[in-house]
């Protein structure tokens, strides 16, 4: 009974912890944004000519299809590797800054729900990125958990017979 306390109380910690290392993110981000934030004139010019993606050349495209005979890609066993240890996930599709502005934006990479890449990506760095949109905090092994995905970064914690301790990668 007193370990499932301490655990309880760790886990409750470990979210305390996750919540203000990403508010401090957020703080961190949307500071830097405000700073670089470019000149009106020039997000003007910015905005008013978008370029949409070009096409894939024949040569991209021939060498980016070889790869799907390179490589076991109907093997599905990294995908539930992925998975593994999964507790949660922030339900939120965006995380925002104090003046909400986005910080990292999950939904602009529901792209990457297509299985198939396409003709412009290496099917291998399609597979990649495709991984890493698995993102939420997961036990590792006991007494370790990691939140994984809110942005480019592992945050990982270690729950000490004293406390909580972490490392972010």
């Amino acid at each position: 009974m007193k370990a499932k306390r301490r655990f309880s109380a760790a886990l409750i910690a470990l979210t305390i912890v996750f919540c203000v290392s990403m508010a401090g993110a957020a703080w961190a981000a949307d500071t830097a944004q405000a700073a670089n934030a470019p000149h009106p004139a020039k997000k003007a010019a910015v905005q008013a000519a978008p370029e949409g993606p070009k096409d894939a050349t024949p040569a991209t495209a021939a060498a980016n299809l070889k790869v799907y005979d390179l490589l076991p890609f109907q093997n599905l066993e990294d995908f539930d590797n992925a998975q593994r240890g999964f507790i949660a996930k922030l339900e939120e599709p965006a995380i925002l800054g104090p003046s909400g502005w986005k910080i990292w934006d999950f939904e602009g990479y529901s792209f990457l729900s297509n299985d198939k890449a396409p003709a412009t990506v290496n099917p291998s760095l399609w597979r990649q990125a495709r991984l890493n949109m698995n993102r939420g905090l997961f036990k590792v092994a006991d007494r370790i958990y990691q939140v994984r995905g809110n942005d480019l970064s592992n945050m990982s914690f270690i729950v000490g017979d004293t406390g909580i301790s972490r490392s972010i990668r």
